[in-house]
C-alpha cells in the first residue's frame, strides 16, 4: 500500500525540536496537500540515529483526534508503527513528544474513502 503522505528524511536531514532543559513537549504539525480528506489508519515513524527516547510515548493525532501513542521504549534508527484503532479523517496530522522530538521519516497510510479501507501491515 502506498502512503497517503511521506516525509522521507535522511539521517542528515531529520526533524528535531528540543529544549536544553527538556521540560516541554515538542510538536510536529504536518498538513498534507491533498484535495480531499483521507481516512488515516496507520503511521510509521523512523526514529533518529541519536536520542531515541525523544520519540518514546509520543502522541499522534489527526485533526485533533488521537490515533495512538508510540511505545515507552524505542530504538535508534528503527521504524515504529502506530495503528489507529479506528480510521481518522483529515489532512492535518500532529506528533507531540514528551521531552522534545526527533525523527528521520514519517509515513501516513489510509484511504480517500473509508469504505475502501483494507488492513494495513508493515512494509
Amino acid at each position: 500500500m502506498e502512503p497517503v503522505a511521506d516525509f522521507d528524511g535522511e539521517p542528515w536531514s531529520c526533524f528535531a525540536a528540543a529544549d536544553g532543559n527538556m521540560e516541554w513537549s515538542a510538536e510536529f504539525i504536518w498538513k498534507v496537500d491533498q484535495e480531499r480528506d483521507w481516512a488515516i489508519t496507520q503511521f510509521r515513524i523512523l526514529n533518529a540515529p541519536t536520542d531515541p527516547e525523544t520519540l518514546a510515548e509520543a502522541e499522534i493525532t489527526v485533526e485533533g483526534e488521537s490515533c495512538g501513542t508510540t511505545p515507552t521504549s524505542t530504538e535508534h534508527s528503527s521504524w515504529i508503527q502506530v495503528n489507529c484503532s479506528t480510521p481518522l479523517s483529515g489532512l492535518t496530522m500532529k506528533i507531540t513528544g514528551l521531552t522534545g522530538l526527533q525523527f528521520c521519516g514519517l509515513k501516513a497510510y489510509g484511504s480517500p474513502d473509508a469504505a475502501e479501507l483494507a488492513p494495513v501491515g508493515p512494509e
